[in-house]
């Protein structure tokens, strides 16, 4: 859907003295989402999260993410990192059954259907 003004909530950066009082923001206005956001929450308690964001973690390449060039750009080294470990996980991996059990334990049992703004029993 396309996005819409009224939803927006402005962020404001904390000031550079943590320890100050907050500043008045009783002039914000608030999305009107925001405003039921504890029943939109419990609509969604029981959605299995796999059914949105998939159930396969991609590699994270760190190498990838911070490359030699941003270091230099910010002019600092890129630090040594130990790497204590092949980097190889599989052996570490959950078990059908104990992703199951967890879904079952969690009372994620809705699947998530696109467009609908809530799950639907059956995952």
């Amino acid at each position: 859907p396309p996005r819409r003004e009224e939803d927006n909530y402005e962020l404001s950066d904390k000031g550079e003295d943590s320890e100050a009082e907050e500043p008045d923001r009783s002039h914000k206005r608030v999305p009107a989402w925001s405003k039921q956001y504890l029943q939109l929450l419990e609509r969604q308690l029981q959605t299995d999260p796999d059914t949105i964001f998939g159930c396969r973690v991609p590699k994270v390449d760190l190498e990838v993410i911070f490359r030699d060039e941003d270091y230099r750009r910010v002019q600092k080294e890129r630090p040594k990192r130990r790497r204590g470990s092949s980097g190889n996980w599989g052996q570490d991996r959950l078990s059908r059954a104990e992703v199951a059990e967890y879904k079952k334990k969690m009372g994620q049992f809705k699947r998530w259907e696109m467009g609908s703004g809530s799950a639907v029993p059956g995952a």
